[in-house]
């Protein structure tokens, strides 16, 4: 899930047998509060779960990853969705057509001018199809949580995390979910009844119009969301890992995680792999560090992702060896450095950019033991 921003649980028959008790829980509620045009029961809240996840006694699979769940919101999509609402703009109402109204959870949309602020900071989002159906599948951008992660990161730069909510992040959402659309494959995720969905708290995702079949109780799935601690919230991965792999100080590369990424990526828009390389050579007489440590990162205004990749994997290449660099407190400073002298347009020019702009906080703070 970390290099995708999703992951998609085999069949299970625990999941499966949860499932069916939640299915016939919602079939008990009032479904009647419908929004576009009556084709989307929204639910936020509406499953009566216990709070260890269970529906009638059935257990939650994975109620071992959170110590109290929410009421789990049930998402159910009718027949020709999505209507237009006789209060929705046609602007918002094409958004939902033709985008899927892709929109990263948590950001809520206040006041009469709809300003998005971070009020609800998920760990993560699991989801699990309470029917079988192939209607209004769930849509996600792959990969699109390394990009607004970038934005985000920046956005709240020097913000106590108890005050991120305050930031009002509309003009950074929107401008990351516009490079999303450039950039990462619009991927549609049919659910089974015995999967589940895990999704990254920063993946752009939506819900496709109605093309398939459900049954006359309408599509219908479940979806958890806990609360984390805003601090915890703007941290690279949601699992505790980290996208850049195991790393350590002494004479190993740092960049094996984005040598995976890359190799993945090939093929899906980015350019081939021997393009990079070639990059990698021209640029890596700017990085040797000499007596005095290394040298500043130049301002890369390279506008192809992999000019920021290859500059930047380089630089890393050579301050990864302690025969290089003993002291810790000279790597973040370079890693500083790097982050400080990149052109924020640069990081914006692509998704492996915006992976390795986060690489170089996280190597800065390991490099310094963490501080």
């Amino acid at each position: 899930m970390v290099s995708t921003g999703y992951e998609v649980r085999r069949f299970d028959p625990a999941v499966a047998r949860w499932a069916a008790a939640a299915r016939e829980a919602v079939l008990q509620l009032d479904t009647s509060d419908r929004r576009h045009g009556g084709t989307w029961f929204v639910g936020v809240d509406a499953l009566p779960n216990a709070p260890d996840g269970s529906v009638g006694g059935v257990p939650m699979p994975y109620a071992a990853m959170h110590d109290a769940w929410h009421a789990a919101q049930v998402s159910i999509v009718y027949p020709d969705y999505p209507k237009r609402d006789a209060d929705e703009t046609e602007a918002a109402h094409l958004f939902r057509v033709k985008r899927d109204a892709a929109h990263m959870d948590g950001l809520l949309p206040e006041g009469r001018k709809k300003r998005r602020h971070l009020r609800e900071p998920h760990g993560f989002i699991l989801g699990m199809a309470l029917n079988e159906a192939t209607a209004s599948p769930l849509v996600v951008w792959e990969g699109s949580h390394l990009i607004m992660q970038a934005a985000f990161l920046s956005a709240f730069e020097g913000v106590a995390p108890q005050s991120y909510g305050d930031v009002d992040v509309t003009e950074v959402y929107q401008e990351a979910r516009r490079e999303v659309f450039d950039r990462c494959a619009r991927l549609e995720i049919p659910t089974v009844v015995g999967e589940a969905v895990f999704l990254h708290r920063h993946l752009i995702h939506g819900v496709a119009r109605w093309d398939g079949h459900a049954p006359e109780e309408g599509r219908m799935i479940a979806y958890f969301r806990p609360l984390i601690d805003p601090a915890a919230w703007i941290e690279l991965c949601a699992s505790g890992g980290s996208f850049c792999g195991h790393r350590k100080l002494a004479g190993v590369k740092v960049c094996e995680g984005f040598a995976r990424f890359i190799d993945e990526k090939a093929g899906q828009g980015f350019e081939r792999c021997d393009l990079v390389n070639a990059e990698f050579r021209k640029v890596a007489d700017l990085f040797v560090p000499d007596d005095a440590g290394p040298k500043a990162a130049p301002i890369i205004k390279l506008q192809r992702p992999y000019g920021l990749v290859a500059a930047m994997h380089c630089q890393f290449e050579f301050l990864a060896g302690a025969d290089r660099l003993a002291d810790h407190r000279q790597i973040l400073e370079a890693a500083c450095c790097i982050r400080k002298g990149i052109d924020r347009k640069a990081v914006a020019g692509g998704l492996a950019a915006a992976v390795l702009w986060h690489h170089s906080v996280e190597f800065g703070r390991e490099g310094a033991g963490g501080t």
